[in-house]
């Protein structure tokens, strides 16, 4: 299983050769939550122009 700063990953919930979707916590407030990855096989060969945080601004 990944480490992810942050979270705690407790359990995988679906994978494929894509997308990784975990049952997590989070460190900070203990707050159950779910997280999606990239695959560990996908991570770094996906192209990147922006990172998360601007994509997510342009949306609001």
């Amino acid at each position: 299983m990944p480490q992810l700063q942050g979270y705690t990953l407790k359990e995988t919930l679906f994978s494929n050769n894509n997308t990784e979707v975990f049952r997590a916590k989070r460190d900070s407030d203990e707050q159950s939550v779910i997280v999606r990855t990239l695959s560990e096989m996908k991570v770094g060969k996906a192209p990147r122009s922006q990172p998360d945080e601007a994509i997510l601004a342009k949306r609001r």
